[in-house]
């Protein structure tokens, strides 16, 4: 059948194991001899097997990560992509049966136009269901931006990731870093250069720190941007640049003091007051409906909403780019619920990381969570499928490193709803659906007045 991008499959047959392939053909001959030639992809869901003219290229586990495969010595005047799709039952099961699988994937997703089985917690579909795209590099490119600000101290560290495309050095070459104000009238700082002495082949990592005496705030009313306009230049000529916007802001979780677990944005304590998102925004990006997605934010702001929990998955790029236009905060969820299965272990460490590098340059990210509501594997009766509770709290230390390697400012929340505290490190965190599920139930007029149901026998 003829499938357009976005595709995702569902439901039924879809939410389990299945494969399907991609086909598609098209005519590409490179500007420049000398540039190299990759095939990217935004996101596919749930494992993908990349084929490209009859030769396997790579291949990438995770429905959320962007990734890429250089082609540049399988290009042809015409060519045939070809990509191998698997889905498999998520880890935490599929309509309450036995049934769970090694699928990183919890209880929502883009899902589907059905009201049934495609708006309660967007069962797990797959495909590609997000952009696949060609693009001209030159043999040293810009792969990667992050800006980690310091309103403290007034500055703002830019990281750049600088892929060498090549089997050899490339020497004598030169960053250029200048940083402009995005959307509102301001100070330009740069630009500043910076000279490479060599990049060896593959990834290269460069950190330089610009000043930013008068910087502007990113405000929850006054979302201020800015813009790091990363360059490569060789000879005094450019040969590759990117752009990365980015807030100065800074997001805190106290776990000292007493009361512990307060916030702070911009240095000011805050309270998040939200909702769980739970699939509508990815449709609007899969719908190419940008008005809608912008409406939902602004209807959210007007609600006196100034938080959304991205649950259970981390979503397109393109939302977190409006949240961090619109002055919206949000967290980001690991997808993973109730369980992890212990041959994943490492996976998911990665996938932690993957997330991290997803969002970390987005000022309205503030928190990420690792995993929704753990459950006693032995009280589901598959401890001999999942994690104990002592071997997950070992991922929680392993995948907040992972995180720390990315962003070493990143809030973390071991779980999101957890009835079985305390961690080895970080602070429990409890789900209260009042009338919802479980025994969390209380008088709505309560609620109002900070009353808290009794607390348990054994807990702190």
């Amino acid at each position: 059948e003829t499938a357009g991008i976005p595709d995702f499959r569902g439901p039924t047959d879809e939410e389990g194991r299945w494969t399907g392939y991609y086909r598609s053909e098209f005519a590409f001959r490179p500007a420049s001899p000398d540039n190299r030639v990759y095939l990217a992809f935004k996101g596919v869901d749930y494992k993908a097997a990349v084929y490209f003219n009859d030769k396997c290229v790579g291949a990438h586990e995770g429905f959320f990560a962007p990734f890429e495969f250089d082609v540049t010595e399988l290009l042809q005047e015409n060519n045939t992509l070809v990509i191998e799709v698997q889905n498999d039952y998520p880890m935490m099961g599929v309509g309450g049966t036995l049934l769970d699988g090694d699928k990183i994937y919890a209880a929502t997703g883009p899902g589907w136009d059905d009201p049934d089985s495609g708006w309660h917690h967007c069962p797990p579909g797959a495909g590609l269901y997000n952009k696949v795209y060609v693009e001209e590099r030159p043999p040293l490119f810009i792969k990667d931006i992050f800006v980690r600000p310091n309103i403290d101290e007034a500055y703002a560290e830019i990281w750049v990731d600088a892929e060498n495309a090549t089997d050899g050095l490339i020497e004598d070459r030169e960053i250029c870093i200048e940083i402009l104000p995005d959307n509102f009238t301001g100070e330009t700082y740069g630009p500043f250069p910076f000279v490479i002495a060599y990049a060896g082949p593959g990834m290269n990592y460069f950190r330089y720190r610009i000043e930013l005496p008068a910087f502007r705030l990113w405000e929850l009313e006054s979302p201020c941007l800015y813009i790091a306009r990363v360059s490569l230049r060789s000879g005094g000529q450019w040969t590759d640049c990117q752009d990365r916007h980015f807030g100065m802001r800074k997001f805190q979780l106290d776990e000292q003091s007493l009361p512990k677990g307060s916030l702070y944005f911009n240095n000011r304590p805050i309270i998040l007051r939200g909702a769980n998102e739970m699939g509508h925004l990815q449709q609007c990006v899969m719908r190419a409906d940008d008005g809608q997605l912008i409406d939902d934010i602004l209807i959210a702001k007007l609600a006196n909403m100034n938080f959304f929990r991205m649950t259970q998955r981390p979503v397109q790029e393109e939302i977190y780019d409006y949240f961090d236009r619109l002055g919206m905060l949000h967290q980001s969820d690991l997808p993973t619920f109730g369980h992890i299965r212990r041959n994943q272990f490492v996976e998911a460490v990665r996938q932690a990381a993957e997330m991290e590098r997803l969002i970390r340059s987005h000022p309205s990210s503030v928190i990420v969570s690792l995993i929704n509501e753990p459950s006693r594997t032995e009280k589901r009766r598959k401890g001999h499928r999942f994690l104990f509770r002592d071997e997950l709290e070992a991922f929680f230390v392993a995948a907040r490193q992972a995180i720390y390697i990315e962003n070493p400012d990143r809030v973390v929340k071991n779980t999101d709803g957890d009835y079985d505290p305390p961690t080895r490190e970080g602070l429990p965190d409890f789900h209260c659906y009042t009338m919802w599920y479980t025994d969390n139930i209380m008088p709505v007029g309560k609620m109002h007045h900070g009353f808290l149901p009794p607390i348990r026998e054994g807990w702190k």
